[in-house]
């Protein structure tokens, strides 16, 4: 029953009383009739009470909130911020009076304070004073255990031009908001840029887990006697363009005029004497630039063999180079910075290091032992892949030892990497098995439907994965992902 239906329930009665004029039952009315109008009223106060503290906290929540996810970090104005959102909470309301509230900043987060007054339509009689309400609320800004992301981000050539320009940028963005206000180190990044190949550097291969040759350089020699005689007037023909023919850049045709030949005639004058013998002397090196394949299944799809070896190669150049996780916003900044567009793709290289930067085993180890207590929080390990298209390299698992472990075979057109598409498969579902948190970024895809169902499937579910379809859709992607992970929540 409501306070309306309460109230309406005790006018009847007292009326009932009221009609009867028996001396006894005069007095004993007179009696209830005002030990029940102090309860009525003492309920009215009561529930104006409390409705009044439900409002203040509720305000107070939400303007704490508003100010966690703004950008300052000084108190005046975090409580002009938070000020502002408690008077438009409580715009609407005719319970509370002489609101005032302020908000600080703390390590991690922020801390409000809120207080007010009710006036009660009974108490006020006696007391002539109005209640004081008073409430608090925390805020913590971005993570309260430690953040590991690994940003596995597709530099191959289809990235060249804005794509790659649009892609550092919406990178710098999500890395400056994951870094805001973390003091502590609990927030730490690494980046995998990716293409056929991952380039771990120059240095790691001394590593246990790196097989690289050692590099080489040979001299020979020819000799060979020129001419005996010397070009002269020369004329050369040409003979126009007369077909167009068709590249390929990671899978990204360009059309061109070719078929054209041109000739050279020369008249040729006799030297006296004849020049002699002429020694030329060449050397070549091999020389290692710090791009690696793959080991051979099942070692190339997971984490759990700390003795698997990693095929360096020779005279071979990839990526730019990887940068473990760090606690440094400009060490990421500059990595990001440094992305340069070229090669083909082979999506597993890129998820296969990302892996290895998030697990705490060989062959990278700055990443923190898997949560086994909870789900993926101590430490949250996350993993963002971003791609622009299908994988358009395979692994070379059979041959020549040398050439173990490369990711250097075109599928013959118009079949897809079958095999590659598989490997990314099979890395996505290990990874989330570890509870890393994948989110999986599609830019620019296109009408590949197979291939944006391949990035999607690799997502943790449907809200980790982005389809974005161009530059502004690919800055937003970044931006709602920072937004994910740097989630604020009310602590108290």
């Amino acid at each position: 029953m409501d306070m309306n239906a309460r109230v309406a329930a005790l006018a009847k009665r007292l009326r009932q009383f009221s009609a009867d004029r028996r001396g006894a039952i005069a007095i004993t009315f007179a009696l209830s009739a005002l030990l029940l109008l102090c309860v009525v009223f003492a309920a009215m106060d009561a529930t104006r009470i409390a409705t009044g503290r439900t409002e203040l906290q509720d305000a107070l929540d939400s303007a704490i909130l508003a100010a966690g996810a703004s950008s300052a970090t000084d108190d005046a104005t975090l409580t002009t911020v938070g000020k502002k959102y408690m008077t438009a909470q409580l715009s609407g309301s005719n319970t509370l009076l002489s609101v005032d509230s302020s908000f600080k900043a703390v390590t991690k987060g922020v801390t409000a304070t809120a207080t007010a007054s009710v006036d009660p339509l009974f108490m006020d009689f006696f007391t002539g004073q109005k209640v004081g309400l008073s409430a608090k609320a925390e805020v913590i800004r971005g993570q309260d255990q430690t953040l590991e992301v690994a940003l596995v981000l597709d530099t191959t050539g289809s990235m060249a031009g804005i794509k790659i320009t649009t892609l550092q940028s919406a990178a710098k963005s999500l890395v400056a908001a994951l870094f805001k206000g973390n003091t502590a180190g609990e927030v730490k990044v690494g980046v995998v840029p990716f293409a056929n190949y991952v380039n771990m550097g120059v240095a790691s291969r001394t590593q246990p887990w790196a097989n690289v040759p050692a590099d080489t350089s040979t001299t020979s020699s020819s000799t060979t006697t020129p001419a005996c005689y010397k070009n002269v007037n020369c004329v050369t023909t040409t003979t126009p363009n007369n077909k167009t023919c068709t590249s390929y850049n990671d899978g990204v045709p360009t059309n061109y005029a070719c078929g054209g030949t041109s000739t050279t005639k020369c008249d040729q004058l006799p030297l006296n004497p004849c020049p002699g013998p002429v020694t030329t002397t060449s050397t070549s090196t091999k020389k290692f630039q710090g791009c690696y394949g793959s080991p051979l299944y099942p070692d190339n799809v997971s984490d759990n063999n700390s003795s698997r070896k990693y095929p360096g190669f020779l005279n071979l150049s990839c990526s730019t180079q990887v940068t473990p996780l760090t606690a440094t916003q400009a060490t990421v900044t500059t990595a990001i910075t440094a992305l340069s567009a070229t090669g083909e793709t082979y999506i597993p290289a890129g998820l296969a290091w990302g892996f290895n930067m998030l697990s705490p085993a060989q062959p990278m180890t700055e990443g923190g032992a898997y949560d086994t207590a909870g789900p993926n929080r101590k430490p949250r390990k996350v993993l963002i892949l971003m791609t622009d298209g299908a994988n358009t390299k395979l692994m070379r698992a059979t041959g020549a030892a040398a050439t173990l472990g490369m990711h250097d075979i075109s599928p013959v057109s118009p079949a897809r990497a079958v095999q590659a598409d598989t490997y990314t498969a099979e890395l996505c579902t290990n990874i989330k098995a570890q509870k890393i948190e994948v989110y999986a970024v599609a830019f620019d895809i296109g009408t590949d439907v197979i291939a944006r169902n391949m990035v999607k499937a690799c997502a943790t579910d449907d809200k980790h994965f982005y389809d974005a379809a161009d530059s502004a859709a690919l800055t937003a992607a970044f931006a709602a992902i920072a937004a994910s992970l740097q989630a604020l929540h009310l602590t108290k």
